[in-house]
């Protein structure tokens, strides 16, 4: 089954986590969570997710959605 990543980028503070390295990306086991530089939104690659949300429950502002 394909799951799509949805990152709210109005939601997403990056500067909520530690050094601006995005907390969801440190979180997905199958780095499905892309961030090119520090406090910069993330984006989500869904070519390797299998849909567990631990990058949603670890985002700080609740701006990752899995469908």
């Amino acid at each position: 089954m394909a799951y799509t990543i949805i990152i709210d980028e109005a939601r997403c503070q990056p500067q909520l986590c530690p050094r601006g390295i995005c907390l969801a990306k440190k979180a997905c086991p199958y780095k499905c969570i892309l961030q090119y530089d520090p406090y910069e939104a993330p984006v989500g690659d869904p070519s390797h997710c299998n849909g567990c949300a631990a990058c949603a429950k670890r985002c700080p502002a609740q701006a990752i959605a899995i469908v």
